[in-house]
């Protein structure tokens, strides 16, 4: 075991750590409902249901908080640097495979999202389709947001090097203070990107990463003060205490909630919105899903607002929410092109009705047969050779106890 490996999963993990996990993987679930809700109302006179915007900013804040973990304890000088060829290796394969599945099965049975040229083929296998939108292929719009979060993949090593760079030899405390600074100062900067698009006329362009940088680092931030408690740098009882409140942090939530479906945020169906709504609607959805994981990873006893991401189905709906991402879509165009669906209220729910559990299915089946087995070899591919021969050493040791039927795995 590394001495990185060692740190997450000795020192940085609290005891609750089980419980967490749900609670982020809940909100997983949550953010994948928010999506299949707000792509079903564009079909309906009810565009105001589901949380515009919201899901797949929920997913960037939960990408910045988990994939920072490693690399702010690097930077704090609490653990070695995280292995870039593993982190290389884990994202690429926990990412395309379901990915390239989803995607050419859906350009078999659906002729109209076949890409139109050589270029175009590569956006879409490559996952950049959001640096030139028009290449997305028809009925999978929403993979836009993954080739922002690819970016991010990118970004966060590079930005995790500099910082150390920038801070060796500094103490912890400095270092703390300086990355926090650093993680803060991105939602000015990321307002004054979206700002600066909208002046000359680039729209397109604020998709890309940095118009939604502060989405990612205000969830490396709430990972800073975890790992910052882990060290010793902080005791953040305060901290603490908010998010174990039963009163305070559910109360910002549904502020920040009613910012989101406010006017402020502009309209609820893909009209065009002014710089200022843009911004309004992006930073209330960030603070929403940085509450939401900060209220999961520092509660002390499962209260507030964690609890409900805690429960069961919403946490099986996290797990496969990978996949009802990618084909609830499809499902929705499907069924618009082939059946006579009724107006109202009846149609609201008869689309429920149809999509939710063929995206589902499509989501539980996609995270069993796909993506399971790829991150399984992404992790084989990741160990290094040092690492197996440890690993299968271990094996060895324990062999006894796993004949006994206790930790089998």
């Amino acid at each position: 075991m590394t001495a990185s490996e060692a740190h997450q999963k000795d020192v940085v993990r609290p005891a609750s750590e089980a419980g967490f996990v749900a609670s982020l993987t809940g909100l997983r679930g949550f953010a994948a409902i928010a999506v299949v809700l707000v792509h079903i109302s564009f079909w309906t006179d009810y565009k105001w249901v589901g949380i515009h915007g919201f899901g797949p900013i929920a997913l960037f804040v939960l990408a910045g908080y988990l994939l920072f973990r490693p690399y702010g304890a690097w930077i704090l000088g609490a653990a070695a640097q995280p292995s870039t060829r593993a982190y290389a290796v884990r994202r690429l394969m926990r990412t395309f495979p379901a990915y390239l599945v989803a995607m050419l099965v859906w350009i078999v049975i659906y002729p109209p999202a076949v890409p139109v040229d050589a270029r175009a083929w590569f956006h879409t296998l490559t996952m950049t389709g959001v640096f030139e939108v028009l290449s997305i292929p028809k009925g999978m719009e929403q993979v836009w947001s993954l080739g922002t979060e690819l970016s991010w993949y990118v970004a966060l090593p590079v930005l995790a090097v500099a910082l150390h760079s920038c801070l060796r030899g500094k103490s912890p405390a400095v270092r703390l203070w300086v990355t926090g600074a650093v993680l803060l100062a991105t939602v000015p900067a990321t307002t004054a990107f979206i700002a600066w698009c909208y002046e000359v006329g680039k729209t397109q362009e604020k998709l890309w990463l940095p118009g939604y940088l502060m989405c990612f680092t205000m969830g490396a931030f709430v990972a800073l003060l975890v790992e910052a408690r882990a060290a010793g740098l902080a005791r953040l009882e305060g901290v603490e205490r908010l998010a174990s409140s039963r009163i305070v942090l559910p109360v910002l939530c549904l502020a920040a909630l009613a910012v989101v479906m406010s006017p402020l945020s502009g309209p609820l169906d893909l009209s065009p919105r002014t710089a200022t709504e843009d911004i309004v609607r992006i930073l209330s959805c960030t603070a929403l899903a940085a509450l939401l994981v900060l209220g999961a990873v520092f509660t002390r006893d499962g209260r507030g607002v964690s609890a409900p991401l805690r429960w069961r189905w919403l946490e099986a709906t996290g797990r496969w929410s990978y996949g009802i991402y990618l084909w609830h879509l499809p499902v929705i165009i499907m069924l618009e092109s082939e059946a006579d669906l009724p107006d109202g209220v009846a149609g609201l729910l008869v689309r429920f009705a149809v999509v939710i559990p063929i995206a589902w299915a499509l989501g539980a089946t996609s995270y069993v047969w796909v993506e399971l087995p790829a991150q399984e070899y992404g992790r084989r591919l990741s160990r290094t050779r040092g690492q197996a021969q440890r690993e299968e050493g271990a094996g060895d040791r324990e062999a006894g106890s796993h004949a006994a039927g206790r930790g089998a795995r």
